[in-house]
C-alpha cells in the first residue's frame, strides 16, 4: 500500500501536519498532485512550498522581490532578516500579502511537500515551522547534508603531517 493510498484511506492523518520531502519541486509537485488526484471528501489538499526564487510554469516566484534577493542572498547572513522583517520594525511592504510568507505561516492541517534543501534551511522569526506531526523522506537525502572538497596531497605542504611512513596504503588514505 502506498503512502499517498494510506493517507487517503486513514482520515485521522487529515487532521495532522504532515511534511513530505522530495528532491526537487517538481518530483514534489507529481507527488502533490498524485495525493490531490480524486481527493476523497473533506481531506486537505497537499501543497507544494517553494524558495522565494522559485520560478514554475511561467508563474510569479512567490516573493514580489525575487529579482533582488536572487542576487543578493548569498551575501546577507539572513535573507528573512534583510528582506522580510528585521525584527526592528522595517518590513518588506508585501510582506502581509506575500505567497512566500504566508506559505510558511501557514498552520492548518494536511502535507506540504517542498525539496530536500529544505532539511538544511534555518527559517527565523515568523517562518520557523510547527513541528509536523510526520515527516516522510522521499529517496536518499545524504547528499543534501554532506559537502566535499577534493584537496590534493601537493596542496598540504608538508606531507609528513599526514603520511606515515611504512603504513599500510589504507591507513595513509584515510590519514
Amino acid at each position: 500500500l502506498s503512502f499517498v493510498a494510506a493517507y487517503r484511506q486513514h482520515q485521522k492523518l487529515w487532521s495532522k501536519r504532515g511534511i513530505y520531502f522530495g528532491p526537487t519541486v517538481s518530483l514534489c509537485r507529481a507527488f502533490v498532485d498524485e495525493v490531490n488526484r480524486d481527493a476523497p471528501e473533506g481531506m486537505p489538499l497537499a501543497k507544494v512550498v517553494t524558495g522565494r526564487t522559485h520560478v514554475e510554469d511561467g508563474k510569479p516566484p512567490p516573493c514580489k522581490r525575487a529579482t533582488i534577493i536572487d542576487e543578493v542572498q548569498k551575501n546577507v547572513s539572513s535573507v528573512f532578516k534583510s528582506f522580510c522583517d528585521d525584527g526592528n520594525g522595517s518590513r518588506c511592504q508585501f510582506y502581509d500579502s506575500c505567497t512566500y510568507i504566508m506559505e510558511r505561516k501557514d498552520s492548518a492541517p494536511g502535507l506540504r511537500a517542498m525539496p530536500h534543501a529544505n532539511l538544511v534551511i534555518t527559517q527565523v522569526g515568523d517562518l520557523t515551522p510547527l513541528p509536523p506531526d510526520f515527516v516522510i523522506i522521499d529517496e536518499s537525502c545524504v547528499s543534501t547534508f554532506t559537502k566535499h572538497t577534493k584537496v590534493f596531497p601537493a596542496d598540504f605542504g608538508n606531507d609528513d603531517t599526514y603520511y606515515r611512513a611504512n603504513a599500510p596504503d589504507d591507513q595513509n588514505a584515510c590519514a
